[in-house]
């Protein structure tokens, strides 16, 4: 093997070891998006990598206030690892596809996602997902 031949071997080799060990980076589609439905009522939204939406708010809210202080409930769920009742929760629906929501303190749900799932291992993924997004800021959208 050439000298040139061999620096482009060992080039690529140390580029794919590189990017092998860096962490991922969050897309900059990941958001939580809060917005006003026709009737006033304030509603949040997660969005995934891809941009599209991967859970949202079981319910409206009169206030952008309100809806704030749930996401920071939601979050909390996310990170529960007690045994009451707020946490995840992944169910198989009459369809027979996953799905997951997000419950509270109290065993008040408060954040579904939005498709069924064939596997539960993509259920899994998708909530995986859906707390990697939690720690985000939330914007408001029109």
């Amino acid at each position: 093997m050439n000298k040139f031949a061999r620096a482009v071997t060992f080039s690529l080799l140390f580029i794919v070891g590189v990017s092998a060990t860096l962490p991922a980076q969050k897309s900059s589609k990941q958001a939580i998006d809060i917005r006003q439905d026709k009737r006033k009522k304030f509603r949040f939204f997660y969005l995934g990598s891809d941009g599209k939406t991967l859970a949202m708010c079981v319910r409206g809210y009169a206030t952008e206030a309100d809806a704030t202080r749930d996401i920071a409930a939601v979050k909390a769920a996310l990170g529960s690892k007690s045994s009451s009742k707020s946490g995840v929760s992944i169910s198989m629906d009459k369809r027979k596809k996953y799905r997951f929501k997000v419950v509270g303190t109290g065993g008040k749900t408060l954040v579904i996602g939005i498709k069924g799932y064939e596997k539960k291992a993509d259920a899994e993924k998708a909530v995986t997902e859906l707390k990697a997004v939690a720690p985000l800021k939330p914007t408001k959208k029109k």
